[in-house]
C-alpha cells in the first residue's frame, strides 16, 4: 500500500494534488476497527478520486481530494466520504451491516425498573 500512495504522490503531476495524496496517509491511524475502516477509507479515495478518472483537471481533483479526505476523517462511518464522492458521479457503497448485540441487564438493574 505504501508503494501504492508514494507511485500516486509521484505520478501526480501537480505539486497541490501531490501534496493532497501525502496528507491521504493521515486516514491510516490506529489498531483494529480504526485501522481498517482508515484503510479502506484511504483505498476508496485512491481508487476513485486519484486513479479514477472522475475528476480531470489537476486542480479539480486536488480540491476533491481534500474535501474526501475531510469527509472521511469527520465521519467514522464512512457515509460522509461516499456522500462526498456521489458528488463527483461515483456510485456510493451501501451502508455497512452491524451486528444487533443484546444483554441481559445484571438482575440488580432489572429490579430496579
Amino acid at each position: 500500500m505504501i508503494e501504492r500512495w508514494l507511485a500516486a504522490i509521484a505520478a501526480a503531476g501537480d505539486p497541490d494534488l501531490a501534496l493532497e495524496i501525502a496528507l491521504c496517509a493521515r486516514l491510516i491511524k490506529g489498531y483494529g476497527d480504526t485501522n481498517r475502516r482508515g484503510k479502506a477509507n484511504f483505498l476508496r479515495i485512491l481508487d476513485t478520486l486519484v486513479e479514477g478518472k472522475a475528476v480531470g483537471d489537476p486542480a479539480a481533483r486536488a480540491a476533491a481530494v481534500r474535501a474526501a479526505r475531510e469527509a472521511a476523517l469527520a465521519d467514522s462511518e464512512g457515509r460522509g466520504l461516499e456522500a462526498n464522492l456521489a458528488g463527483h458521479g461515483i456510485t456510493p457503497l451501501p451502508p455497512k451491516a452491524k451486528p444487533i448485540k443484546f444483554m441481559r441487564r445484571p438482575a440488580a438493574v432489572a429490579a430496579k425498573v
